[in-house]
């Protein structure tokens, strides 16, 4: 006869299997986060990012966190819907960023319209450049600003 598996407690293998997925999950963010490391230079060049856009860039991932509070919005979400529901949109927040920052980087943000507003607008973010945390900064590139939006985006997810 079969038995019927109702909870996380009532099969090792199910507990096991639930950690791996997680413990994939986790070595896949922190994969990502250093994943422009190695092609730094080559976004340099084919890019035009200089080491200040790529450093911006890469410590974006903590801005909406810290300075927009979202860590608290987050244990608000994790208390009031629950773990499965959290880490079902932790899930998908994380992937939302990863495409996001994904395209920045891609030939196709190259000439595009969201690459002109990007170039136009956030140069200046009022609040933030006079408390100097802004994430961005005038003359950095386009696809940095959007890539840094992606990776804030990741962020929250993470």
């Amino acid at each position: 006869m079969t038995e019927q598996i109702k909870t996380l407690r009532d099969s090792a293998a199910m507990r096991w299997t639930a950690l791996l997925l997680l413990a994939l999950a986790m070595f896949c963010s922190y994969i990502f986060m250093d994943i422009l490391s190695p092609i730094k230079d080559l976004m340099q060049e084919t890019r035009g990012w200089d080491s200040t856009a790529f450093g911006t860039m890469q410590g974006s991932e903590v801005f909406l966190n810290v300075f927009v509070f979202f860590l608290i919005f987050a244990g608000i979400i994790l208390d009031k819907m629950g773990v499965r529901f959290t880490a079902v949109l932790s899930g998908a927040v994380m992937l939302i960023g990863a495409i996001i920052k994904w395209y920045a980087v891609t030939e196709a943000f190259k000439g595009s319209g969201l690459e002109a507003w990007f170039t136009n607008h956030l140069n200046y973010i009022p609040v933030f450049d006079e408390l100097g945390v802004s994430p961005f900064y005038e003359g950095m590139p386009a696809s940095a600003k959007f890539a840094a939006v992606g990776f804030m985006i990741f962020g929250c997810g993470c």
